[in-house]
């Protein structure tokens, strides 16, 4: 097992080091730079032609000797997290819709397609009127109500 500790003042003297120490290597015989680096396994075959010089020479070990801690940057400070704000909903109507005769006609003759004139006349006489043109205004919004109870969208 190998234990590695390189200390710099700063990362350009750190990353120096690291690679006087693998040119070191190499030149040991230790490191060969066609070596296939996911062959991690010891059994691996192509590991067998990269075995430890039966003669190595020693590594020189400056990197430990007068070792200087890095000192590392202040934390960056991020503002504190905000609670996200509540969603909006959309405002409640105060006021009842208003309603055109076109309105009414046009949900009338869709509704119409889908239940019939029986059940559109039915509906004309409850409000007592021939047609939805002599509906009074003030009783289109109570009209509608009820085209929405038969399943007509207005």
């Amino acid at each position: 097992m190998f234990e590695l500790k390189i200390s710099a003042p700063t990362v350009p003297e750190m990353w120096g080091q690291f690679i006087a120490m693998a040119d070191e290597l190499r030149e040991a015989g230790y490191y060969r730079a066609d070596a296939n680096p996911d062959a991690t396994n010891p059994q691996h075959p192509a590991l067998a032609q990269y075995v430890a010089p039966s003669n190595p020479q020693p590594v020189a070990a400056p990197y430990s000797q007068n070792a200087t801690h890095v000192q590392m940057a202040s934390p960056i400070a991020y503002p504190a997290p905000t609670a996200m704000p509540a969603p909006t909903q959309p405002p409640i109507p105060t006021a009842a819709p208003t309603y055109t005769a076109n309105d009414l006609m046009t949900a009338g003759a869709q509704l119409m397609a889908r239940v019939g004139m029986p059940a559109m006349q039915q509906l004309l006489t409850r409000f007592g009127v021939p047609g939805i043109n002599q509906l009074p205004p003030e009783r289109y919004g109570e009209f509608a109500q009820a085209l929405r109870d038969m399943g007509g969208t207005i």
